[in-house]
């Protein structure tokens, strides 16, 4: 499970080095995700094996265990169903949608710099205490 999750973020880091980083303004849903605080019940660590964190939600940051960076939240959305957080790394914008199911989240995908990447299989995390 552990390592679905690790392949999906160097997929993920692949696409964005090879990302053009012109600074040309595109299309966005930065007008849909105006919101930039994180809804409380998603507040905390997330990981399928919670002795190697995958994120953490802060009310306006999100943390990426996997480059050991921490970003601000340029905008949150929920749906009841779908979390999406968007933020700028030094590779460009992010949009990452999370499935909600029960106490579960789940990456099922996300647009790095511009170009979708789905998932390669959605693994649940659970919030790590």
């Amino acid at each position: 499970m552990i390592r679905r999750v690790l392949i999906l973020t160097a997929v993920a880091a692949l696409v964005l080095a090879g990302c053009n980083r012109t600074g040309e303004g595109g299309q966005g849903s930065s007008a849909e995700a105006a919101a930039t605080e994180t809804p409380e019940q998603f507040i905390g660590t997330w990981a399928a094996d919670c002795q190697r964190p995958f994120v953490r939600f802060a009310e306006h940051e999100i943390q990426i265990f996997a480059d050991g960076q921490t970003y601000p939240i340029t905008g949150v959305t929920y749906d009841g169903s779908s979390l999406v957080v968007a933020y700028t790394t030094g590779n460009g914008p992010i949009e990452e949608t999370f499935a909600a199911q029960g106490e579960n989240l789940s990456l099922v995908g996300g647009a790095y710099d511009g170009v979708d990447v789905p998932a390669a299989e959605a693994t649940p995390m659970q919030r790590c205490e």
